[in-house]
């Protein structure tokens, strides 16, 4: 699915983490065809991810971007086989946004992503692949440069169709010096359209239910724009 947004944003941090491509070579299975289904609805991805007025107190805009399918599949551990899996799966394009925040506990990082799908059906083939495959790519960007010290799915509240949420503990390499990041990723899916909300901390505690919040109103953003 999309970027296996944990695993491309920890590697790819502007803010966090500056390190180089992973060695590793975690080869994704091919998706199985996806059957035909009823379009889903198209829409505007710039208004269904998080706005600057809804960034936590102290986080501030840092960028944004539009993906289509092969700078997405580059973001990942196989890029051939991820982009024919978009593909399959019916994928159109991708839009996020990210937020941060620097103190004297240290930095930290939210992004905020959509992804618009042809179908729900598909997106619900994705959306299962992510799920089983996130944790193995995760330590396959990371490579030699950092160490995946834990990774756990962990219970929450539903958001959308189907959610899931993920905890985990990195250690990267910074030039002479090891940096441990924390991090927690709420995925999720609305009919055709793919979302999450991921934040990183290089040393303030995240609270898991202010991540919740969040993607909470990314969704509401989602659900109004799918009923237009």
């Amino acid at each position: 699915m999309k970027r296996l947004a944990l695993a491309a944003i920890v590697v790819g941090s502007i803010v966090l983490a500056a390190c180089g491509g992973s060695s590793a070579t975690a080869t994704p299975k091919p998706a199985a065809a996806t059957a035909t289904s009823v379009p889903g609805k198209a829409i505007k991805l710039e208004s269904a991810v998080l706005q600057q007025s809804e960034a936590p107190a102290g986080f501030t805009s840092n960028g944004q971007k539009t993906q289509d399918n092969q700078a997405a599949a580059n973001d990942t551990s196989d890029p051939p086989t991820m982009l024919k899996n978009f593909q399959t799966w019916g994928r159109i394009t991708g839009y996020s946004v990210t937020f941060t925040r620097s103190s004297s506990k240290g930095d930290e990082e939210i992004d905020s992503e959509a992804e618009l799908y042809q179908a729900a059906s598909g997106l619900k083939d994705a959306f299962a692949y992510e799920r089983q495959n996130a944790k193995a790519e995760l330590q396959a960007l990371l490579g030699n440069n950092g160490t995946l010290v834990s990774y756990n799915e962990v219970s929450g509240p539903s958001v959308g169709d189907e959610t899931f949420m993920a905890v985990a503990k990195i250690s990267l390499k910074q030039g002479n010096t090891q940096v441990t990041l924390d991090a927690v990723d709420v995925s999720w899916r609305h009919g055709n359209v793919a979302a999450d909300v991921v934040w990183i901390s290089q040393g303030p505690a995240i609270v898991q239910s202010d991540v919740i919040a969040l993607a909470q109103k990314q969704d509401a953003h989602i659900k109004a724009a799918l009923a237009a």
